[in-house]
């Protein structure tokens, strides 16, 4: 008998002993990284505080978009329509979307800001030197995201997860291009939709505005039925996360282009 069961006794795809190698592989990586001393200086002699610190003065803390003004945001809002609504402003589901996704944001981003400003001033003796703040001078040293990035103090979850800092940090930056550039000039050609604190929030805000654009037909929202087609992408854009290059392709007639879904262990197959 083979030491370890096929992932189709369970009745799973045999790509997941894919992620089961995987997952097995981060976990071990992690944890070789926790054990590593950190205690000693590293490359010229200094400390891991004092890298952590050039790191987030010399780099991270300029990676950090500007913050969302709310009140500036809000007469933003007062202001955006919709071509088939005759509501103005929040009244309009993506624009109350938008809001409230602009409002996590920047609950966040205020949260990193913080974070990191007080790692400094930890690092310098001006404040005290707190567990969690040792801890997410460890995790920065690491490369990885310190734990109050990811989960508030009741242990939920407040932001996206990724283990690289990099990788984490370059997600916050895209995030915030996609929403500031929907509330700066108008609605995106195609929606990041992984992009998005609350996905199924915005899947429901279309539905609502398809709806709403139906009033006259009586149309009822738990009567409209998602329906997903899959462009041509030799044919249509070409995304990159929250930035959208190459050729533009017409707003459809009904619903919003999406892009940012992942499928593994699959292909494209081209007609």
């Amino acid at each position: 008998m083979p030491e370890q069961d096929n992932p189709l006794v369970f009745g799973l795809n045999p790509n997941a002993d894919l992620t089961k190698s995987l997952n097995d592989s981060k976990s071990m990586l992690i944890t070789l990284g926790d054990t590593q001393p950190s205690d000693s200086a590293g490359g010229g002699g200094k400390s891991p505080e004092q890298t952590v610190k050039e790191l987030i003065e010399n780099e991270f803390i300029k990676l950090l978009p500007e913050d969302f003004k709310m009140p500036e945001v809000e007469d933003r809002l007062k202001q955006m329509t919709h071509r088939k609504l005759p509501e103005k402003g929040k009244a309009i589901p993506l624009n109350m979307f938008l809001y409230q996704e602009i409002q996590r944001f920047q609950t966040i981003l205020s949260i990193v800001r913080s974070w990191m400003q007080n790692m400094v001033l930890a690092i310098d003796g001006q404040i005290i030197m707190s567990p969690e703040l040792a801890d997410c001078i460890k995790a920065m040293f690491d490369m990885r995201v310190p734990a109050n990035f990811l989960y508030d103090p009741s242990g939920a979850e407040i932001s996206w997860l990724n283990p690289v800092l990099s990788a984490w940090l370059a997600s916050l930056q895209n995030r915030h291009y996609q929403l500031a550039t929907w509330l700066a000039k108008d609605r995106p050609i195609s929606y990041w939709l992984t992009g998005f604190f609350n996905p199924q929030g915005f899947l429901t805000s279309v539905r609502q505005e398809i709806t709403r654009s139906h009033r006259a037909e009586n149309w009822a929202l738990d009567a409209v039925e998602q329906r997903a087609e899959v462009a041509d992408p030799r044919n249509t854009i070409i995304a990159d996360d929250a930035r959208i290059e190459g050729k533009a392709i017409a707003e459809p007639s009904e619903g919003c282009w999406i892009h940012g879904l992942l499928l593994e262990g699959a292909s494209w197959n081209k007609p």
